[in-house]
């Protein structure tokens, strides 16, 4: 059994030994044979099944998403001959990579649209003509989760192709996209000139990401996979830890969704006003309820888009995240994830991704623990 407290967010956690044994199990029932710096039949084989999955020639494994999209974008950057490069504010390449595609790249970025709402065509006919990628994230994370409506993503293509410019797909929660737009993984992929995957997010995997691309740009991008320090000598426990994750999660996506949008309209109806503000990414505002004096929550975006809800809580993060824990103590389920103060001046946030776990939760669970927490 595992050690770890049981959570609506995300999926169940294992303990170390136990994804370990689960790996090993899976290594002899197919007979998988370690590789070397990411040389075997059976790593190549999961490549060109991903290359397929995303609707692309070619794919490459890589330890992590931060080192495949830098690697990408400056793939396309020296085709062009164009050190410029496009992404919106929010972007992960932006905000959580220690501006890597500068300093390792010499990559000059542009933003594309307003910090808090999609992008859309007529954002992205404003960038410099020479603009080497356009680089897109769905579902857009920071901002809540929000999928760039499709006749809008189906426009953006067309301007690419009319304007030279690569389109370069962020699908670290691709399957969560897809299952938000009701279509498939591979539709939304062959979209995009390019794409990255994440495995270890929404797939549960132990880490890892894949490239996937035409096959002279794969081949392009191998050498700055040993560049970066990517190339390790042992790929096998990450690649044996994300096929597991694909077998067991890839056809729930549409499943968490369906759970998230009843679980937003749950929050809806018991802490909503019932007022709503802006267009893209609406939102849903109210108060807890219970006995005591109850903090307002804002429900971002409403209606929720993907399993993904990121909640907007008028107090302090370090009361938040000790009545976060004291509701988990006392109703047995933790709420959500831990509260972080916004980047962008909203205020205090949390994310409550709908994965696995929540399968398992009644909406009377999920009240009782929401209102232990909202109520002071």
């Amino acid at each position: 059994m595992s050690s770890y407290p049981r959570s609506l967010h995300g999926h169940p956690r294992s303990t170390p030994a136990e994804s370990f044994q689960a790996m090993a199990a899976y290594c002899e029932a197919h007979d998988i044979h370690g590789d070397v710096y990411g040389k075997s039949d059976w790593l190549q084989s999961f490549e060109a099944e991903i290359a397929v999955l995303l609707g692309k020639e070619a794919a490459l494994f890589f330890p992590s998403g931060t080192m495949a999209q830098q690697i990408a974008l400056r793939v396309w950057a020296d085709r062009r001959k164009s050190p410029k490069v496009a992404f919106h504010a929010t972007s992960h390449v932006e905000v959580h990579e220690q501006m890597g595609y500068q300093h390792l790249h010499g990559l000059e970025a542009q933003f594309v649209g307003e910090t808090l709402r999609t992008p859309g065509r007529d954002d992205v006919a404003q960038l410099d003509e020479g603009t080497a990628a356009l680089l897109l994230e769905l579902p857009m994370r920071e901002i809540g989760g929000q999928l760039i409506p499709w006749d809008e993503l189906i426009a953006i293509r067309e301007w690419s192709q009319t304007s030279g410019t690569a389109l370069h797909l962020d699908g670290a929660r691709l399957y969560e996209a897809a299952a938000g737009y009701g279509r498939t993984v591979t539709e939304v992929a062959s979209l995009f000139d390019s794409a990255y995957i994440s495995f270890y997010k929404g797939i549960g995997g132990l880490t890892g990401a894949a490239l996937a691309g035409p096959a002279d740009f794969i081949e392009e991008a191998r050498p700055w996979l040993r560049r970066h320090g990517g190339n390790l000598f042992q790929m096998t426990p990450f690649t044996v830890s994300a096929r597991m994750g694909m077998e067991k999660r890839m056809e729930r996506f549409p499943s968490y969704v369906a759970r998230a949008k009843q679980i937003g309209a749950l929050f809806e109806e018991r802490y909503g006003s019932g007022t709503r503000a802006g267009s893209a990414g609406e939102t849903a505002t109210g108060t807890g309820e219970g006995p005591g004096e109850s903090v307002r929550m804002t429900i971002m975006p409403s209606p929720v888009q993907v399993n993904m809800i990121h909640l907007l809580v008028d107090a302090e993060v370090e009361a938040l995240n000790a009545r976060r824990e004291e509701a988990g103590a006392r109703t047995g389920l933790l709420p959500c994830g831990r509260f972080w103060e916004d980047k962008w001046g909203r205020g205090t946030m949390t994310e409550l991704y709908v994965g696995e776990a929540a399968l398992a939760e009644s909406d009377e669970t999920i009240v009782a623990s929401y209102d232990t927490m909202l109520t002071r």
